[in-house]
């Protein structure tokens, strides 16, 4: 594979490495190959790889064998057009992530917050990523808002973050609050005990 030419032949048989990295199938038969039968090889387009291969730029892809700029897509994890221009990807940011590109060109809102995180300014714009903390979870990636997090046993869901209860109570996953235990009440920041003779 990746060799023009034709082995087969009694004696003056020879093979010659595709030029500029081209790719070739290996023979399967008697035909003599050329090196323009060499196709460009992958992330790169063009008529063949002995003619010249332009990469599909930064951020792109495409497989083997691409003849024009229209046949890359941007990679996973970037944004744009890559069939459009070799300048047409941009790279997800604060560790969002993305599909590759299929048929269309892709917003920044493809640029999604990983599980267990939110997009702090509210949308899926490419900006920060905040953690729910302590053990908190989401349902996925691409969340945009703290109340989408799911806080874990004895954490409740604060203004950012999941945030630990005060000592002494106690709060379910999910809570996003916590409760003092029987007999006690809410004063001050603490639990308190009821005063004597009474039950809560």
């Amino acid at each position: 594979a990746n060799y023009y030419g034709n082995a087969r032949t009694p004696t003056t048989g020879s093979c010659t490495i595709c030029p500029n990295s081209g790719v070739l199938a290996a023979q399967a038969d008697n035909t003599t190959t050329a090196a323009a039968s060499c196709a460009c090889p992958a992330d790169t387009y063009g008529v063949d790889s002995q003619t010249a291969c332009t990469s599909c730029g930064a951020g792109a892809t495409g497989p083997g064998g691409n003849t024009q700029q229209s046949d890359c897509r941007c990679s996973a994890n970037y944004f744009g057009d890559a069939s459009a221009s070799a300048t047409g990807c941009t790279a997800c940011l604060n560790g969002r992530t993305s599909a590759a590109q299929s048929t269309t060109a892709t917003a920044v809102d493809t640029c999604l917050c990983p599980a267990d995180t939110y997009s702090s300014d509210g949308t899926n714009a490419n900006g920060v990523c905040t953690a729910c903390a302590n053990g908190g979870t989401t349902t996925g990636p691409g969340k945009t808002l703290v109340s989408e997090c799911s806080c874990a046993t004895n954490f409740y869901l604060g203004a950012t973050a999941c945030e630990a209860c005060p000592s002494g109570s106690t709060a379910v996953a999910g809570s996003s609050a916590c409760s003092c235990p029987a007999n006690t009440y809410w004063n001050a920041g603490a639990c308190t005990t009821c005063p004597s003779g009474s039950t809560a």
